[in-house]
């Protein structure tokens, strides 16, 4: 017989399906240009500047118009106060800072005095830091505003970008397109924060902290392909995140997704999703064959907001899954026939939907489900079958639209039955079956399941001065429709004589090996 061998490993994966979304479509928004977004959930609004007019766009969370807050002065940066209570707005040709009411949209302003137009904005602690210059050319001054009594220090070093965090204390990081410096602003408002440490020879186009405080991510302009998370201890390099044709924008979610855009207009990629901290691309968009506008990314608490532009200016809501992780064990990874098993699904997410379909695939043989059901407070589910052949499972998570559905597999062996039964034997005495001398008895063999056409070994030995030898072994069988094969026999066994017969099955994809349990005789008279 000519072996056949089929490797089972046990396995767990998770499948991630890439791109997976829940979003909107682009729509067309009502601006005449781009400058700044913030979102504002708690009030369902997404304000938008344009940088020119005199007007800042308010709309909903899908992208609608809600309201326009005029009066505004070629709007340019626009942040959330980190408790949620106002908006600033930089109102550079009122030269002063705009202070919004999200509840009525309503505006009051701090002057900045003549001259001095505001761009880019920052809060640290309870000091809004701010860049201005003259109203024909870019910001090149720092300035703070200090919150409790709103007065104004001008003067305060060169900056053309500003940007901290809610959890980045004493610190705040300014730009000028060329290089990224770390200041101390411990000293408060009044004081020219000196400089803890620099990175030159880069280009930013973006600049933001993560919300933990922890490193700062500047898009480039110079190198048209990466972009760099430096430390906000000492602005060494830690990440170099993978690959945008031309990093436009950035943005990062609380539990540490980091979002690029790239300004590449048609372009295969409009948004890139990395994890802090890694380099390789997570996750990708291709939302049109428009690019996203410099600063034209925002992350509410899950979802991603997106500015396009080129043919007019459009607006996507995304809601990029957050992975979710399952496995798949077994309570033995090989079964003899018949044998039950249970089957147990681990499900690590934080979605509601908490259902898993458990799949089962003999070889050979259609998938068939065993069962759905909800994992238990500890994500797990169970579910036992009765194994006939190699087995492979799969668990199946449906995941909703905050989390990824996720797959595992594991393959299981099962060994077929062999056994035998005499046909012409007269009784028993202890484990011997009882045969007529002369008469030609039969031992029929059986392998379960039906493996009909398939080859098995019958092997007999002869018990000889109180040991079994004289070891014969038969061709290969052919079991027949019934997964049946047989030999005799033959007249020549004499009184006294004992004999021993067993069935070999050697195994195949199906099955794997099994002997059956000796049948003992003896020949009486």
């Amino acid at each position: 017989m000519k072996h056949r061998f089929l490797l089972w490993v046990a396995i767990a994966i998770a499948v991630v399906p890439w791109g997976s979304t829940a979003r909107s479509a682009p729509i067309s928004i009502p601006i005449s240009g781009f400058a700044d977004m913030v979102v504002d959930e708690a009030h369902s609004s997404v304000y938008v500047t344009s940088g020119s007019g005199d007007a800042v766009t308010v709309l909903g969370l899908d992208g609608k118009p809600k309201a326009t807050i005029a009066g505004t002065g070629d709007a340019r940066t626009i942040e959330l106060s980190h408790d949620g209570s106002v908006i600033y707005v930089a109102l550079r040709s009122h030269h002063s800072i705009g202070i919004v009411d999200p509840s009525t949209t309503t505006i009051t302003s701090v002057d900045l005095g003549a001259g001095n137009c505001p761009s880019d904005l920052a809060q640290s602690a309870g000091v809004l830091w701010f860049t201005y210059g003259s109203c024909d050319g870019q910001a090149t001054t720092l300035g703070s505003l200090r919150l409790a009594d709103s007065r104004v220090t001008l003067g305060l070093g060169s900056a053309r970008d500003v940007a901290s965090g809610a959890n980045l204390p004493n610190r705040i990081v300014t730009g000028d397109g060329f290089s990224v410096r770390l200041l101390d602003v411990s000293a408060g408002a009044a004081t020219a924060p000196p400089q803890l440490a620099a990175e030159s020879g880069y280009q930013s186009n973006d600049l933001i902290v993560t919300p933990d405080g922890s490193e700062i991510i500047a898009t480039g302009r110079g190198d048209l392909c990466h972009f760099m998370g430096y430390s906000t201890t000492d602005l060494i390099k830690s990440t170099v995140y993978g690959c945008s044709a031309r990093p436009s924008a950035v943005a990062a979610r609380s539990d540490g997704l980091v979002a690029v855009g790239d300004a590449l207009i048609y372009g295969s990629t409009d948004v890139l999703l990395y994890w802090k901290g890694t380099s390789s691309v997570w996750r990708t968009y291709d939302l049109s064959n428009d690019e996203v506008v410099p600063g034209g990314l925002q992350f509410g608490s899950r979802d991603l907001y997106v500015v396009l532009g080129g043919s007019g200016y459009k607006f996507v809501r995304l809601t990029p899954r957050l992975p979710s992780s399952i496995a798949l064990r077994t309570s033995a990874n090989l079964y003899k026939f018949g044998q039950t098993a249970t089957v147990t699904a681990h499900l690590s997410s934080r979605s509601p939907n908490r259902v898993v379909t458990i799949f089962a695939q003999e070889r050979g043989r259609p998938r068939t489900t065993l069962g759905t059901g909800q994992v238990d407070g500890n994500g797990n589910f169970s579910i036992t079958t009765t194994m006939l052949r190699n087995t492979t499972f799969s668990v199946a998570y449906a995941g909703d639209d905050a989390y990824d559905g996720a797959q595992a597999l594991r393959a299981v062996r099962v060994h077929a039955r062999a056994s035998i039964r005499m046909f012409g034997v007269k009784g028993r005495t202890g484990q011997f079956q009882l045969v007529k001398s002369g008469s030609k008895p039969v031992a029929a063999g059986y392998i379960a399941p039906n493996h009909a056409g398939d080859c098995v070994l019958f092997r007999v030995q002869q018990l000889f001065h109180g040991k079994w030898g004289f070891t014969w072994t038969s061709k290969c069988l052919k079991l027949g429709p019934r997964s049946t094969a047989a030999i005799w026999f033959n007249s020549t066994w004499t009184p006294g004589a004992s004999a021993r017969v067993q069935l070999i099955w050697e195994g195949d994809a199906e099955n794997a090996s099994h002997t059956s349990k000796w049948t003992y005789l003896r020949f009486v008279r």
